[in-house]
């Protein structure tokens, strides 16, 4: 199962992926924010094997958009440690590559399976 969750409700272009036949029953869009409690318990984030957070590459203030992307990944980290202490693997998207170290100075137990990708880095 595979849970989506934004601040907005979903395009309809997203609407019509999650529609379609081969992924019926396979993904759950939530409308929520990692930073709220209760949204990560609606989503059952406690249980997930990993969290990818994407980035918006198109942003006008990429160093917001990072800052915004680290913190809702130390939140998923933190809920998860605190529900059942285990350590969830993060796959983080950032736009600017200094902000790469920013993420693993940051996380108490990073998980060495954690990766953070920078989009200006896989441009080049």
């Amino acid at each position: 199962m595979t849970v989506i969750m934004r601040n907005s409700p979903p395009s309809e272009d997203l609407i019509n992926i999650i529609n379609m036949p081969q992924f019926e029953g396979k993904i759950t869009y939530l409308q929520g924010s990692p930073l709220n409690t209760s949204d990560l318990i609606r989503c059952q984030a406690d249980q997930a094997h990993c969290c990818i957070i994407l980035a918006n590459q198109f942003s006008q203030a990429p160093q917001i958009e990072d800052y915004r992307n680290i913190l809702n990944a130390f939140a998923v980290k933190k809920f998860v440690r605190m529900h059942n202490n285990t350590n969830l693997r993060i796959c983080l998207q950032i736009v600017k590559p200094q902000h790469k170290e920013l993420y693993y100075s940051g996380v108490t137990q990073a998980c060495e399976t954690d990766q953070v990708l920078c989009v200006e880095e896989l441009k080049l």
